[in-house]
Formats: C-alpha cells, sequence, structure tokens
C-alpha cells in the first residue's frame, strides 16, 4: 500500500488553495493519507476552539494512523545529528523531524509546503519529500491579497 502523510504547512493550505487541494486529491487517487502523533498534534494545535478542534481531528481519524515507535524516535534522532552535522541543525523542529523519520520508518511520501524538508531531504536521500504544489504557485487565496 502506497501511503503519504501531510505536514501541516500542506494539511492548512487545503481550503485556502485550489492548487493544493487538486494535488492532493491527485495524491488520494494513487496512495492512502496516514498521519502520525505529532502530526495530528500538530494540525489540531492550530485549532482556535473545541468544536475546530474536534472538526479537525474528525478529519485526521480518517487517515491511517502510523504508531511513533522507538525506530522512529531513533531516526529522528539521526536525521538532527545530519542536519547539525551539515551546518543546519535547527533547520527543522521536533515535530518535523519526527514527521520525516515516520516517513523514512513507513516508506511514505511526505507532503509538505516547507523549505526545512528540503534540507532533511538533503542529509537523508531516502527520505521521499515532496512539496505538494511548487514553491512558485501562490498558495494564497484570492481574497488574501
Amino acid at each position: 500500500m502506497n501511503l503519504y502523510l501531510l505536514d501541516a504547512s500542506a494539511f492548512h493550505r487545503l481550503g485556502r488553495s485550489a492548487q493544493v487541494a487538486a494535488a492532493v486529491e491527485e495524491w488520494n487517487a494513487r496512495a492512502v493519507p496516514a498521519a502520525c502523533s505529532p502530526m495530528r498534534l500538530e494540525i489540531c494545535y492550530s485549532a482556535r476552539s473545541e468544536s475546530e478542534h474536534a472538526r479537525l481531528a474528525g478529519i485526521l481519524e480518517a487517515f491511517i494512523p502510523l504508531d511513533t515507535t522507538p525506530d522512529v524516535t531513533r531516526r529522528a534522532e539521526e536525521l538532527q545529528r545530519r542536519l547539525f552535522a551539515a551546518g543546519a541543525g535547527r533547520a527543522a523542529g521536533a515535530v518535523d523531524l519526527l514527521l520525516a523519520a515516520t516517513a523514512l520508518e513507513y516508506r511514505a511520501v511526505l507532503l509538505h509546503y516547507d523549505q526545512d524538508f528540503d534540507l532533511c531531504q538533503e542529509v537523508e536521500p531516502a527520505l521521499l519529500s515532496q512539496w505538494v504544489v511548487p514553491r512558485r504557485i501562490s498558495v494564497r487565496s484570492a481574497g488574501s491579497r
């Protein structure tokens, strides 16, 4: 089964960008969305009310759950070490490191809109990381200009 993880940087653009929504729909045709605890926590952290939190958590319930195992944690720590060795140790935060490590562990594609994952991929080429839409495409809605 082909899996993909959706970082919060891409997830929160779904409702604001037709291009992001279309890209995720294309991914849904060829892979299954998955979520790990750090991803769910980060996405739900943005909620501004109990009802919004419940709505976000409900959406994520449809995703295949992936465990944050001790092996995932070790991969995240190794990824952080490699980033420090490359001079970019503080580029990716704990959640991003755990998300990248989960993608590595489960051989899932990590869809994002965050250049920190490019740095992770530079130090760990096995990471299947991809911008949800190319960086040059504006993901702002017409009403946000």
